[in-house]
């Protein structure tokens, strides 16, 4: 989605760095108040309060992560564009290194198109520098901090991750992490064929579970906890998969 942004628009102001985006976003928020007066549009896409035509995001990937500072041709030059740039230019004698760039029409510098091809929106109030920018509606895109939990998942969409875990000897189930309707969930499949066997019921009407039809496959979903690390997730997982097999001989 950035990438394609970067293409349709004018000018974007890049900081970017190999960092964690936590590091990335303190390096571009250490001089108040531009970018830490914002509010959410939508998407994870913030808009500044002093400069509604301007609209910023923080991103990460596999080599690096970046804030990106989107410029239309309605954005105020001298209150919000002019000094943010500026302020990218000259990064903190303190930090490891940030770049800054200027990225025209799309044409991004090689080391900017590395991070930013392979890259997922950040939900930039995951982390204190911004905590205070935490909108209503919840997470509409993935928590950074659960892709980081997922790395060892297979990932086969924008936002949906699988693994599968051990039930019992020779057994297997096949468990996903699914973001959607601003929440992430885990789920598990209980039903190929659009029929919810007897015995889910029971479970799926306790508190915290719930089924969800895709076609003909119907999953058990429970929420996926957060914050979580890498451990904590594979444990979640697990726990959804033992449920399952507990209600059915439970039955």
């Amino acid at each position: 989605m950035v990438y394609n942004l970067l293409s349709t628009l004018g000018l974007s102001i890049v900081l970017m760095s190999a960092e964690p985006v936590e590091r990335t976003i303190a390096e571009a928020l250490r001089v108040p108040p531009t970018l830490a007066r914002s509010t959410h549009y939508r998407n994870g896409i913030m808009r500044l309060d002093a400069d509604p035509a301007t609209f910023w995001t923080a991103v990460e990937g596999p080599r690096g992560s970046a804030v990106v500072v989107f410029v239309s041709a309605s954005s105020d030059s001298r209150r919000a564009t002019e000094p943010i740039a500026m302020l990218f230019q000259r990064p903190s004698s303190s930090s490891e290194p940030f770049v800054s760039d200027r990225v025209c029409q799309g044409k991004v510098s090689p080391a900017g198109a590395a991070i930013l091809q392979e890259c997922d929106v950040v939900p930039v109030w995951e982390f204190q520098h911004c905590a205070h920018l935490v909108p209503v509606d919840g997470f509409p895109v993935t928590p950074i901090t659960l892709r980081r939990a997922a790395a060892g998942w297979n990932r086969i969409g924008a936002d949906l991750y699988q693994t599968s875990v051990d039930t019992g000897p020779d057994e297997s189930a096949a468990i996903y992490l699914v973001h959607d309707n601003a929440a992430t969930r885990i789920m598990t499949p209980v039903a190929l064929d659009g029929q919810v066997p007897d015995w889910v019921h029971p479970l799926a009407r306790q508190e915290g579970y719930g089924l969800d039809a895709n076609d003909e496959t119907i999953g058990l979903l429970s929420p996926a906890p957060y914050p979580v690390d890498a451990a904590g997730l594979g444990q979640a997982a697990l726990a959804l998969a033992q449920e399952l097999v507990s209600a059915f001989r439970r039955w």
